[in-house]
């Protein structure tokens, strides 16, 4: 300890070694003359082992460093140093505090290494941070506590309008005089500690326009905690809120011309057509008038229009003397923003009139039937969506009016053809009337005649001459059965529908008691179960469906040796299903379709009498209440015939 300390008093010595620097005495030749136990740790090496020996011997690396340098020039000048620089030797940085005087220097040190890049840490980051923020795509600005600018991006100064201003450092206030105090309320906040945002903010502008932007304003904090500013982010949103409302106002467009085609399609005459071009035209592009004009051989006659002030309705012009004319000429549309700067433009017919710009567009490029024109009260450059959006009307006004052409000719040949209809019913009626009378008059005579004869001559006829009376008496009967069948299935075309509710329990008893007789001579079982109470159809129609079905049953099971017939029904929910069953003689299901033809039938006239009629006139009279008929059967084992109505009987369902 005396060797360390030789030129230091023992207290000196006690507090040099209680310090947390290193500490040197050099003589004036540089050599050392204390060193304590701190400054040993930082030199690595013993103190002892550095007493008496010379600075520049010890440490030759340190010639020409900045440590050398300020020891040489502190003893030189005895002048105080204090140094704070980078050892390279020893990858180190050092902070020197060089105190001379005649008989040396007395020097502190201590290694500032970690402090040292800590410091260049927070510089590297600081500059990361700047760049982040001014090339970010990002419209960011960083504030103080002042408000004044820290960093800002590059895209927030494009986005402010800021141009090649320097604002660090100026208060935002400064840069930016126009902001209401609604945004200073703001700020105060979030320097306060509070996050506020918003998804779209008005912003006024120097100039007096007015964008939009979305915004995040939140505070950043000191190291010790504390708010040190705010940083906001920004973003101008006009031309995105701009193409919303662009897209909203599109749709809304689309669904006019949505609505004007619905109704186009569906116009029936030119009034119509006109109608939905005068109701739509103005709302697809927000214009002041509109008119719809019509093609007459050279000239433009201005058939209809709906504006703010009168126009040309009920006007005609020459084809070359206003611009529908050389629209429907050039088969194009024709785009003008200023009336009075287009040599088309006929000033003296448009000088009275409120129009300044317009958009005439052809109905129909080949060969234009006319045009509908858009009118603006004050000067307007029609887009080329507006343009577009008035041809696709136009467009769809020229199939409507071919459609109201197509129609006309169509209506013109349906009332032709109702005529030659009714013609022809008219000439049906006549020789129904005929058949009626001049065919069942002499029917009348044979009958009458035959029957004088059996009555009064019989006696003096013998078998034979009886027999043949009685064929043709019997042919007779036939013969006024097939002209009353006949005559009911020509009325029954004709006959009107007269719908209503029917109960069917009460018809089909009423039915019954109608051929009581018959049934009880053929000693017939009955069983009736209709499930369909009511139904809403023509009662006499249905009434001569059953009474031929139950008729066709009762024919073909009264040869068979307990004849039984059931008359059931069902309900499906929109339709009720009637049935007529019997256990007759049955058919063969290959000729199903055959026998609801007129004439056709599948037995023997001798053995089954009939005229082939009867279910012909079911199937016609099914057919008239909008429903269908079919039937099943077997060979021997009897048929089942059905009815299918709807409950409400009107359009067909089926």
């Amino acid at each position: 300890m005396e060797t360390e300390t030789q030129t230091v008093s023992q207290p000196l010595a006690d507090i040099l070694e209680r310090i947390s620097d290193g500490f040197v005495a050099f003589d004036a030749q540089m050599n050392y003359t204390y060193v304590n136990a701190r400054g040993g740790e930082l030199l690595g090496r013993r103190p002892a082992d550095l007493i008496g020996k010379n600075y520049w011997q010890e440490y030759p690396e340190a010639q020409g460093t900045s440590f050398a340098n300020a020891y040489t020039r502190a003893l030189e000048t005895q002048t105080p140093i204090t140094l704070d620089d980078y050892y390279a030797p020893w990858d180190r940085w050092f902070e020197n505090r060089i105190y001379p005087s005649p008989e040396g220097l007395s020097v502190f040190f201590t290694d500032v290494t970690e402090r040292k890049r800590a410091e260049q840490m927070v510089q590297r980051d600081g500059q990361i941070l700047r760049l982040f923020v001014e090339h970010s795509p990002a419209a960011i600005a960083m504030f103080d506590r002042e408000m004044r600018y820290i960093v800002a991006s590059y895209r927030f100064c494009t986005d402010y309008e800021l141009g090649e201003q320097d604002i660090v450092g100026r208060s935002h206030y400064e840069v930016f005089p126009e902001i209401p105090e609604r945004w200073k309320d703001i700020h105060r906040r979030c320097l306060a500690g509070a996050t506020e945002h918003a998804e779209e903010d008005p912003f006024p502008r120097k100039d007096g326009r007015q964008d939009w932007v979305r915004w995040e304003i939140c505070p950043w904090y000191e190291t010790e905690g504390e708010i040190g500013g705010i940083i906001l982010f920004s973003e101008v949103i006009t031309e995105r809120k701009q193409a919303r409302q662009e897209i909203h106002m599109l749709n809304t467009r689309l669904q006019v011309l949505i609505s004007a085609i619905q109704e186009l399609a569906a116009a029936r005459d030119m009034e119509a057509v006109m109608a939905a071009v005068r109701t739509h035209a103005r709302q697809l592009t927000d214009s002041d008038g509109v008119a719809f004009v019509l093609r007459e051989d050279d000239q433009c006659y201005y058939a209809d229009e709906d504006a703010i002030a009168p126009l040309w309705k009920g006007q005609r012009f020459p084809m070359t003397a206003c611009i529908s004319g050389w629209v429907m000429l050039n088969r194009q549309p024709a785009v003008i923003e200023d009336i009075y700067e287009d040599p088309r433009v006929p000033i003296d017919a448009y000088r009275p009139t409120f129009v300044k710009s317009l958009v005439v567009a052809p109905i129909r490029t080949h060969q234009p039937l006319g045009a509908i024109g858009n009118y603006w009260a004050q000067q307007h450059k029609p887009t080329d969506t507006e343009v577009q959006l008035v041809q696709t009307l136009a467009d769809a006004a020229a199939r409507a009016m071919e459609n109201v052409r197509l129609l006309e000719e169509l209506e013109q040949r349906v009332a032709k053809r109702t005529a030659q209809l009714e013609a022809i019913n008219r000439e049906l009626e006549t020789f129904t009337y005929s058949v009626s009378h001049d065919l069942k008059a002499p029917l009348r005579g044979i009958d009458g005649y035959s029957r004088l004869l059996l009555t009064d001559y019989a006696d003096k006829l013998d078998d034979e001459g009886r027999t043949f009376l009685h064929t043709i008496r019997q042919a007779a009967v036939q013969m006024n059965q097939l002209i009353e069948d006949l005559l009911d299935y020509s009325r029954l075309e004709r006959r009107s529908l007269k719908r209503g509710p029917v109960n069917l329990p009460a018809l089909v008893e009423a039915l019954l008691r109608e051929c009581a007789g018959e049934i009880r001579a053929g000693n017939v079982t009955v069983a009736a179960n209709v499930g369909c109470a009511d139904i809403t159809t023509d009662p006499d129609g249905l009434a001569l469906i059953l009474r031929n079905l139950l008729d066709n049953a009762l024919k073909f099971s009264r040869n068979v040796a307990a004849p039984a017939i059931e008359i059931g029904g069902r309900e499906t929910g929109t339709s009720c299903i009637l049935w007529v069953r019997d256990n007759g003689i049955g058919f063969d299901m290959k000729f199903h379709d055959r026998i609801f033809e007129i004439f056709q039938r599948l037995h023997r006239a001798e053995e089954y009498p009939g005229t082939g009629i009867g279910l012909t006139i079911v199937n016609k009279a099914v057919s008239r209440l909008g429903g269908r008929v079919w039937a099943e059967s077997a060979p021997g084992q009897g048929a089942t015939f059905y009815v299918e109505l709807p409950q409400r009987s009107g359009a067909n369902p089926f």
